[in-house]
């Protein structure tokens, strides 16, 4: 948090947020402004200002924790009403958040700017903050070292083996890389994917059942009570704990730098239960030659579900494989050239001295018998077919041209 409020008061002024009052009884806030809102739906901040001249313009700028390019994460003008000839004024401000989403479970900042009648520049205010958590629910939270879990459905159970995997998947990570524990890990436990979804319709993740936020050190995901809760829980919990290790150790590179592939390849193999349907997925695209290349895999995965589901069976498969042919060593220092600033095809070439097609190719002839004459010559058929009906067709034609009769009959 530190960090946070010392690039703030950097970073601010030069955006014209941030510079001090010139004069304290220019303008005074009454109180604490009041924050409410409906969670992905409305926001509303209301403020009563006491000046000395009556306001002409309220502006509020709200930013969140772990911003990357220092921007602002809204703007906009308050509503005003005054009284007492316009020396107190009440301000209203609202913003629709199916427009205008905040980011889920950050903590936010906000500050108010504003222009006096006959002041040739605006004041400043001093900045406020509140966390924006899911409101629809009423969470229950315990903390336990590093981590801190937050549920609104369940017993006591549920909130002891979400720490207990937890800590177990903190106590694994050195097993695939050498990453910085995180101070503080918060843990959203959501009862179903449906009450899911209006947090990870804020990221664009429709479909999924668990989601992280490595800036904010967060994690939210679904367990359904049922036989398979505690599976799920091994399976969704490591995996999202590992993308917080990873920005640990990747920090402004993780979001641009690391490959899709080897972020969700790692947090696969770092689940506490393998997902058994990998290999059915991965068999079927055998089969049908449908493996989809992991330089498509650099920047994101599929949208579609099912595209994405083979994306992550073949990162998994395929992360699990450069961890047994290169080893450990190798491994975090294709992570270290990532960090570094290397590109999605380069850092195979640096780290590992192979090109990432050239691994690819090596692990599906190594796994699935695919070679390149093979992959080859099933990527020319369509062409040789239309190259064959091209030829043969006017052939046919020919075949089944009548013939003229001849000029005279033979005697």
């Amino acid at each position: 948090m530190l960090r946070l409020w010392l690039i703030l008061l950097i970073c601010l002024p030069g955006l014209g947020w941030g510079r001090p009052m010139r004069n304290a009884a220019a303008l005074e806030i009454e109180g604490d402004p009041k924050v409410s809102y409906t969670f992905g739906e409305q926001l509303t901040i209301e403020a009563v200002f006491h000046s000395r001249a009556p306001l002409e313009k309220v502006e509020i700028a709200l930013f969140s924790e772990g911003m990357e390019n220092q921007q602002p994460d809204s703007t906009g003008e308050l509503t005003l009403s005054s009284a007492d000839g316009g020396l107190t004024t009440r301000g209203v401000y609202t913003q629709n958040l199916k427009e205008k989403p905040l980011r889920a479970f950050a903590r936010l900042s906000y500050s108010f700017r504003a222009s006096l009648k006959g002041a040739a520049e605006p004041e400043q205010s001093v900045n406020y903050a509140f966390v924006y958590e899911d409101n629809t629910f009423t969470w229950q939270s315990e903390s336990r070292g590093a981590l801190r879990v937050h549920w609104y459905s369940g017993d006591d159970k549920l909130k002891e083996m979400t720490l207990e995997i937890a800590q177990k998947a903190l106590d694994n990570a050195g097993e695939w890389f050498s990453a910085p524990l995180p101070s503080q890990v918060d843990i959203y436990l959501y009862a179903n994917a449906l009450d899911l979804q209006s947090t990870l319709i804020l990221s664009n993740l429709r479909w999924a059942a668990g989601h992280a936020d490595p800036e904010l050190g967060l994690i939210v995901v679904a367990l359904p009570a049922g036989p398979d809760q505690r599976l799920l829980a091994e399976q969704r919990i490591p995996h999202e704990m590992t993308h917080i290790l990873l920005y640990g150790l990747l920090q402004e590179r993780y979001a641009s730098g690391l490959p899709a592939w080897l972020n969700e390849g790692l947090a696969s193999l770092a689940e506490l239960q393998p997902n058994p349907d990998y290999d059915t997925i991965l068999k079927y695209a055998s089969q049908r030659q449908s493996f989809l290349s992991f330089e498509r895999l650099c920047q994101a995965f599929p949208t579609d579900a099912s595209n994405a589901f083979l994306a992550y069976a073949q990162s998994e498969w395929f992360t699990r494989y450069l961890y047994q042919k290169q080893g450990r060593e190798k491994m975090q220092a294709l992570l270290e050239a990532y960090a570094s600033g290397m590109d999605c095809l380069s850092g195979p070439q640096s780290a590992l001295g192979i090109s990432l097609a050239d691994l690819q190719d090596e692990w599906l002839s190594d796994q699935f018998g695919v070679n390149r004459v093979n992959k080859g010559i099933s990527a020319l058929l369509p062409w040789v077919f239309l190259f064959g009906l091209a030829l043969l067709t006017p052939l046919g034609f020919l075949a089944l041209r009548p013939r003229r009769a001849g000029k005279g009959k033979k005697q």
